[in-house]
This record gives C-alpha cells, structure tokens and sequence, in this order.
C-alpha cells in the first residue's frame, strides 16, 4: 500500500491528469485480435438519457458471431458511464500499439440526475478509459480543467501513456505523460471522433465554426503532438452538411472510409482516394436498402478489395454491418442489432492485441486479355495476408504501380510479368506468362501541290488500311482544293496501329527553303529542304533530305517540283567544311623499366587528354601500365569542336640488367655483369648523384654520393643479382646488377 501511495503521489504531479492501476473484469475471458469491438451505450436496465448510461463493449467475428462481451464499473470509486441519448459521444479507438481499446467518458456512478455534460469538468471529471485484450479495464487519464470541458466525445491513444480526447467546446486535448494534460489545438473545438493513423494525429468535425472552416477530417500539427497551439490542416472536406464521425485509413494513407450519420441517401460509408496528392471523393457506400448513416467504421485491407464495417446511425436498434467494397454498387450485410430495448452501437473497432501475422500468399494473376502492344493492359494480384503490404512488379513494357493491379501498361509486348508481394511476416511471389502480338507501325509520306495538282499518299506497314478520306487501299490519289490532314489506321493480325496523320500542302506556287550546314573534315552533313513535292539534287540524290561527306566545303544545288505547278525552283545549301587541328605528339623513349617515376610526354597543342594503361593526366606511370606494350592516344579538339588525335606505342619492361633507351641518355654503368668495380658515369657532370646498392632482397648493401664520372669497389660483394638504384634532384632509376 505505501508503493501504491508513492506511485499515486508521482503522477498526480502531472497537473490534473491522474493515471491508475488496472481493473481486471475477468482473468480468463478475452478478445480475440482481428474480430470487432461494438461499444454500446446502456445495458437494458435504464433508458437511454443523458443523465448516463452502462458503457458494454461486445465483441462480435467478421461474420457476426458473438464473442467476448464485457461491461466497464458504472459504480464506485472508478465508474465511467456515458450519454446514451447522444450519438455525438461514444467514437471508439484502438491504440496505435493494437494493445486497447480507448474512448472517453464521464468519470460518474449512476444513478446521476442531470445531464452528464453540463457541470464543468472541476466539478464532474471526464475521463479516458483503456480496455485491454485480457478484458483488463483502467482508468487511463483524469481530466478536470478547462480542456476537458464540455461533451467528451471521443479518445484514442498510441499506448496506454500518451492520450488524447476530443471535446464539443475544447478541441483536442493531450493526456499523457510527455507533457502536462492540455490543449494541442482549439482553433477548431466542435469535434467527434479523434484518431492516431501512420502516427498522426487526426479528428473529425461536422461543424464549420473555428479555422479551418470547412466540414471534414483534420491533421492536428505534425505526427503526434503534446504541446499547446498546434496547425489544424483540412485533409478531407466531406463537403457542406455532411455529418462525419469515425474514419479510417489505410497504411499508405491512400484510401480513407468515412462514416457519414447523415440518415438520407446522402449517408452512409464515404470512400475518398487519394492521388497525385489530392483528395477525392470515389462514391458512398449504402448501408442498406433504407438510407441510414453511419456513426463508426473500420476497413480491412489485406485483400484486393478492402472489407469495411460499420455502425449505423438509426436512432434505435441500430445495426454493425459488412460490406465487401468491390465498388459503388457494392451492399451491405447486417452482423448484428442492439436489439435489446435501452441499448444503442456507437463506436466500433478491431479487437485489441496482437494479430497473427500471416505471410502474404499470391493466389493468382489475371489480366483484361489485351492481345495487341498498343492495348492498355490491365493485370490484377488475389492477395492474401496481413497488411500493410508491398508489392513490387517487373516485366516488359512501361507502367508504374504499387497496389495489387497494374492498370497502365503501355507498350506491352510478349514476355513474363512478376509480381513480389512483401510485408512484416515475409514474402511471396507470382508470374504470369503473356502473349502480345506487336501492333503495325505506320509509315506514310506527306505531300506538297500546287492548286488544281494532285497528291498521292501512300502508307506501309500493315496489311489492311482506312483512311479518313473513305479509302481503304494503300495508296490513293487525291486534290484538295486547301491544305487538309488526312488520318489512317492500319490492321495486321487483327490489331490496329495508333493513327497516323499525314498533311497535304496546298500552295500557290513553289518557293524553296534549305538548310546549311558545318562540319569537321571526315564527317556527314545533313542537308534539308523544303517548298515542293519533289527533289532532285546536284549529287544526283532524291528526296526531301540527303546526307553528303565533302572533303572541302562545298555548294550543292537543288531543284524542286510539285503537282500543279506550272514551274521549277531551285535553291543552294552549303556545307562548310573545317579541317581538322594539327597536332604532335612526341614520345621521347620507346621503352622504359618498370621501376621508373612518372614523365610527362611533349604534345602540341596543349590542352588535350591523354587514354591508355598508366596514363596519370598528362604523366605516364611504367608501374600503373605494367609489362608488355601499350598504346597511348592524345586527343585534342579545337576551338570549332573538330576532334583529332595521335597515337604511340610504349614498352614496359622488367630492366634485367641493360640500361634501356632513357636511362641511357642519363648515365652509364659498365660493366654489367661485373667482377670487383663498376664505372658510374652520369651525362651532367655537376649533378650530385645519390647510389644505393641493394640485395636482390631489398636489403641496403651500399650507398655512395657521387658526382661526375665515378669508379666504385665492389670486390668485397659476394657473387650474385642487385638492384642499383641511382636518384638526383631531377632524375631517379633503379635496375639490375649482376656480380660475378
């Protein structure tokens, strides 16, 4: 008892939020996770008033089975009751964690004589009561200041610590431990339901007063807040006069169900889709054959088309029910009644605890039975297993998706289309062979006339043609008297080509335009030309469009006719031709040891690059090259972007011994192989020359500084291979040296 005390006394220094122990109802019954929980309003022993009624949490399958029912105290030190005569109060949630059920309520016995919301909440404390899946009841929150006044019409929760509730005159209120109890936003205060979704905070509200002004679903600040002032965002306007209440979204927080207590056709389960950003409403789903409303709703979106449940809005023996959304059409199937006389269904939700996780399993792909490439085809996943899911496709042609069904591929062709179906529990795959018969492709000229002249259009590709004009063959003749368009479509294998647009150019008289052109020495131009029907060139070339490759600049004439018209035109078009740069590439030594620091090769001009093994910018490695032979390429491109370039070829060898041509032009060392002395001769007589004589281990033997022509005693060697390694200020080399 002293630790109960002590426990008490912390959280009371939470302000005027208390948390308390659990109450267990039953150790042996329970929810079972994945069924639904009704919360009913009144236990048949009262009417239904304001004045407060037994809070029943029945449980029932998704097939309407009755399960675990449970009753929370409406006596005694922790009694909760709530208004049974308003549908406004009793929006029930399950915490984000999936561990209890949540909802608000007046901390009252009964009986209680006058309406439950009218004294304030210092005088009558409303409450946040937690269920867990054991049927274990606690009081998760007192609140009796001023953000809690008025009606307590909804809570939810992400864990039995942190709580929030929705009020008709205070807004939404935190309860929890990461702050004190209070406010997050009263810009908007006339709410209903409250959620936690994807960890956000949302609410609903049916009434247009406070900012934002509109009717429908809010996000409360960013993810989860506690603090005080928080941005109130529309997410959904359910639009003007409609009545929402619980909502429910789904993972990807592209799909919400909106239950809308209007009882009218208006009514019912709105279902909103979200795309490319935006919010829209995709129709409303009835709740039965007469236009009833709903109060709470949630939605199952481990298939391919989600199973939504819900309350109904009648005023008395109202209904849950389940419709299978397949689309607007779609109908609803009654689970069960508050039947009894003095009770009523508000809040509706899935059981608490944990849920099996069952891995997703492809039962299956279809498709539309598209045959030709430029058919839309459509492919649809039957999908079992717990949600969220993922699902990921691969195959030919172009689409994009991330749901069970691909409804945009454009471009199919024939090949094997996979889907990867992923959540928490594992994974899954399928693939569906498909069969595509490639759509024609058209090709059609245009044609250039003079008035009176006649134009002939002809299309390939297909077998069979229709033309806009009435034509069904290939090729037809026509003269109109106006520049027109005409359309064709071509069918082979019974698949139609997209349409191809072909123009018919009426014109007055022939008046040539052409195009010239610039180019590097040893490439192609394009030339063009435009204004007839038909061209001849001086390369004796047809055609509206030709090629050439000059070697010099050069001026080619074309002439140009067209039906109807009575003359010829002809035009000029120019090639320039720019020569390509002149460059040098100077490789001073054919070949170099591979011990050998990096060099730079002489080039002009500068500013090229250099490619090939060991090239280092303009520096050449012998080591990054390695042995053998190697090309190495300068290019260098001008100022009018023509491009040349020059190659050599360099040897990398292992220097066993023989000075190779650059070190020759450094130094001499003779002789080699020697007996007791070597002769070291350098080509600059003033340059001081360190020499290091190393065992063919790489151990240091001797080390000498030398400068000008220098004769070293090597007579105390034992017999064998070094490596005489010879370094300055300017130069450095290191190679073989045998010792008889």
């Amino acid at each position: 008892m002293k630790a109960l005390a002590k426990f008490t006394n912390l959280i009371q220094g939470l302000g005027s939020v208390f948390f308390l122990l659990c109450f267990p109802l039953s150790y042996l019954a329970q929810f079972t996770p994945g069924q639904l929980v009704v919360l009913q309003a009144g236990d048949g022993n009262l009417p239904l008033s304001s004045n407060g009624n037994v809070i029943v949490f029945k449980e029932y399958s998704t097939n309407g089975t009755p399960g675990f029912s449970m009753s929370v105290p409406s006596t005694g030190t922790n009694a909760i009751i709530i208004r049974g005569s308003a549908n406004s109060e009793g929006h029930l949630s399950l915490s984000e964690d999936a561990n209890c059920l949540v909802f608000g309520a007046y901390l009252q016995s009964l009986p209680y004589a006058s309406p439950l919301n009218s004294p304030a909440a210092s005088t009558l404390n409303r409450g946040i009561g937690l269920v867990f899946a054991s049927g274990a009841y606690s009081l998760g929150a007192i609140g009796n200041g001023p953000f809690a006044n008025g009606d307590i019409r909804g809570a939810t929760a992400t864990n039995s610590l942190h709580l929030w509730a929705s009020s008709s005159s205070a807004g939404a209120s935190y309860y929890g431990t990461n702050n004190p109890p209070g406010n997050v936003q009263n810009s908007k205060t006339n709410l209903r339901s409250i959620q936690v979704f994807n960890q956000q905070l949302y609410f609903s509200s049916q009434s247009t007063a406070g900012t934002p002004s509109v009717i429908g679903i809010f996000a409360v600040g960013s993810g989860t807040p506690v603090s005080a002032s928080q941005t109130v965002s529309v997410v959904i306007a359910t639009g003007l006069n409609s009545q929402p209440c619980q909502f429910y979204f789904n993972a990807a927080n592209t799909v919400c169900y909106v239950a809308d207590s209007r009882n009218s056709a208006s009514g019912g389960i709105q279902k909103w889709i979200k795309s490319a950003g935006t919010w829209s409403l995709a129709y409303t789903l009835s709740t039965g054959s007469t236009p009833v409303g709903a109060l709470g709703v949630v939605a199952d979106f481990s298939g391919n088309f989600p199973k939504v449940y819900a309350t109904t809005s009648e005023s008395t023996g109202n209904r849950l029910v389940a419709i299978h959304d397949l689309g607007p059409a779609s109908t609803a199937t009654t689970l069960a009644n508050a039947s009894a006389a003095n009770t009523i269904f508000r809040g509706l939700c899935f059981s608490p605890g944990t849920i099996p996780c069952n891995s997703p399993v492809v039962l299956g792909i279809s498709s539309n039975s598209a045959s030709c490439s430029n058919d839309t085809l459509v492919l649809s996943a039957n999908v079992v297993g717990n949600a969220p899911l993922t699902y990921s496709w691969s195959g030919p042609g172009n689409f994009s998706t991330s749901s069970a069904s691909i409804t945009n591929v454009s471009q199919s062709s024939s090949g094997t289309y996979s889907l990867m179906v992923s959540n928490a529990c594992g994974s899954s795959g399928a693939s569906f062979n498909l069969s595509i018969t490639p759509s024609p492709t058209l090709q059609v000229n245009s044609s250039s006339i003079c008035s009176g002249g006649i134009a002939t259009l002809v299309a390939s590709g297909a077998t069979t043609y229709t033309w806009s004009s009435g034509s069904i063959v290939s090729s037809f003749t026509i003269n109109p008297a106006t520049t027109s368009v005409y359309t064709v479509t071509g069918t082979s294998s019974s698949c139609v080509s997209a349409p191809f647009f072909a123009t018919v150019n009426v014109m007055s008289s022939i008046s040539l335009s052409s195009t010239s052109s610039t180019i590097c020495s040893g490439s192609n131009a394009t030339l063009q030309v435009s204004g007839a029907g038909s061209y001849t060139w001086s390369t004796s070339q047809t055609g509206s469009l030709v090629v050439v490759s000059p070697l010099i600049s050069t001026t080619y004439t074309v002439m140009g006719s067209a039906p109807g018209c009575p003359n010829t035109a002809s035009t000029t078009a120019t090639v320039l031709v720019n020569p390509l740069p002149a460059i040098s590439f100077i490789l001073p030594f054919s070949e170099v040891c591979e011990t050998e620091t990096l060099f730079q090769f002489n080039t002009s001009p500068n500013g090229g690059t250099f490619s090939g093994p060991g090239m280092n910018g303009n520096q050449f490695s012998p080591g990054l090259a390695g042995l053998g032979t190697h090309t190495i390429v300068y290019t260098y491109t001008d100022s009018s972007s023509c491009t040349n370039s020059m190659s050599h070829t360099i040897n990398v060898t292992a220097c066993t011994g023989v000075l190779n041509e650059r070190q020759k032009s450094e130094w001499s060392v003779y002789p080699n192989p020697m007996r007791e002395s070597v002769t070291f001769e350098p080509a600059l007589e003033n340059e001081v020359y360190t020499v290091r004589i190393l065992t063919s281990y790489g151990q240091l033997s001797q080390c000498y500084n030398l400068k000008g022509k220098s004769l070293l005693l090597l007579q105390e060697l034992p017999p064998g291979l070094y490596w005489l390694e010879m370094s300055s200020e300017k130069h450095h080399s290191c190679f073989k040296l045998l010792k008889q």
